[in-house]
């Protein structure tokens, strides 16, 4: 089971002020949203806040619309979308997972509810911080 490091989030009120100084100010390049594909937010499962998405190259940074109702809405304990997280990539998220069970470490597994392709599980570190680690779904990408 590998990990890479692979994003962190940020969120805020105002996505295109954060898109704009990591954009204008770090010199940051945008990705597009169309390289993220969504799940759609239903009535009892979801998100759809405004994403924009910015790399220096080697690590992306995910620009998300703070929603502190997301945790709730979903029936999971962690809200991955009101302080932000830092995240991980694995190619077995199923073996992380029992490591997680193994340390008896609670996580929330959201599965495909926010990317069609991740797999995202969220957990927190030992100070509180919100932890994600996902598993691209269609590996040949």
């Amino acid at each position: 089971m590998a990990l890479e490091f692979h994003h962190i989030n940020f969120v805020s009120n105002n996505v295109d002020a954060m898109d704009a100084f990591y954009r204008n100010i770090l010199e940051m390049d945008s990705i597009p949203v169309e390289q993220f594909p969504r799940t759609e937010e239903t009535h009892d499962r979801g998100y759809s806040g405004k994403i924009n998405f910015v790399t220096e190259g080697k690590i992306e940074m995910h620009l998300a619309e703070r929603n502190l109702e997301v945790g709730f809405k979903n029936n999971q304990t962690i809200n991955p979308v009101d302080k932000g997280h830092i995240a991980f990539r694995t190619d077995d998220i199923a073996s992380f997972l029992s490591k997680l069970d193994a340390a008896g470490i609670p996580y929330s597994d959201y599965g495909t509810t926010f990317a069609k392709e991740w797999h995202q599980v969220f957990f927190h570190d030992p100070e509180g911080n919100i932890i994600e680690v996902h598993q691209r779904l269609d590996q040949s990408a």
